[in-house]
């Protein structure tokens, strides 16, 4: 299965335990791809062209499960309530945006932060007060690492606040 979201007014929500399979996904635009109630992204691969708007958010103990998301230029992926990122691949391009916040986890996720065609390839996380633009991943609340694999190429950042922990 193939999705395209191009509609300001689109997107995608999977809700009360669902999964999204084998599906490969391509999101272009607001308002994205949601993940709610224990839903689980499963084998999908999702794409988050570069744009502010595309975002892949995970709600409610729901889970990327071993999706492999591509989160480009400007794109956001956040999980909060207990969201996992479980044993996902998750590829930030150059001002990508990955948060964890709310007891949410990165578990044994592999993330990898890129720089991006001769830019200077910042990761940038913005929650709050928060604006890290070198390179990073950024855990807050009470949100946790797990035994997540996390390459930062380029310049990297790890930042853990609040009562996050690794």
């Amino acid at each position: 299965t193939n999705a395209t979201n191009c509609s300001f007014l689109g997107g995608v929500n999977f809700r009360d335990s669902s999964t999204a399979g084998s599906a490969t996904f391509t999101n272009t635009s607001s308002p994205g791809v949601f993940f709610h109630n224990l839903s689980s992204a499963g084998n999908a691969v999702i794409n988050s062209q570069d744009s502010l708007f595309a975002q892949v958010l995970f709600y409610d103990g729901s889970t990327a499960a071993n999706a492999t998301i591509n989160n480009g230029d400007a794109a956001k992926v956040r999980f909060f309530d207990n969201a996992t990122a479980a044993g996902a691949r998750i590829d930030n391009i150059e001002e990508g945006e990955l948060t964890f916040d709310e007891s949410s986890t990165a578990a044994n996720a592999i993330i990898v932060n890129n720089a991006g065609g001769g830019g200077t390839g910042n990761t940038q996380f913005r929650i709050f007060d928060q604006n890290l633009s070198t390179g990073g991943v950024g855990f807050f609340g009470s949100s946790t690492a797990g035994a997540a694999s996390i390459t930062n190429n380029a310049v990297g950042l790890l930042l853990f606040a609040e009562t996050s922990s690794a």
